[in-house]
């Protein structure tokens, strides 16, 4: 499985002009995300995304008209990631150790986290879902290029 398309399209997207926000979207973006800073708002057709920093890094978050949040992609800290992510990081790639980590979700899809890994000069990017399994990760899609 790739990285949820949504997230990672709005996430690499740099266009779009300064939106309007409704009173209601900006009321669910303090709600979810109270300690948000330089927040800075783009509408991309129905949909208003807040791009903001928070204690540990960058965030994305996209809200409907009706203030509903439908996908995210947030810096967390590492401390922060499910017991089960974190023993199958250790498991699957031994020698590697966590060196950042987001966390995502789109619609009404599961919670998803990038893991940045690196051992020695070495660095990967790998995705897990909250149980634990590998959803994606460089290395494999290096192989399957080739």
């Amino acid at each position: 499985m790739k990285v949820p398309s949504l997230i990672l399209g709005l996430t690499l997207m740099t266009l779009g002009l300064s939106a309007q926000v409704p009173e209601g979207v900006a009321a669910a973006f303090k709600k979810s995300y109270p300690i948000a800073e330089a927040v800075s708002w783009q509408q991309e057709g129905p949909y208003f995304e807040a791009h903001f920093t928070n204690e540990v890094g960058e965030g994305l978050a996209v809200f409907d008209r009706q203030g509903e949040r439908v996908a995210y992609a947030v810096s967390i800290g590492i401390h922060r990631l499910p017991e089960a992510v974190s023993a199958a990081a250790l498991a699957q790639f031994e020698g590697y150790r966590t060196t950042e980590a987001d966390e995502m979700q789109e619609m009404e899809g599961p919670r998803m986290f990038r893991l940045g890994l690196e051992s020695g000069l070495d660095r990967m990017s790998v995705i897990f879902n909250a149980e634990g399994q590998l959803m994606d990760d460089d290395a494999a899609d290096a192989e399957d290029s080739e």
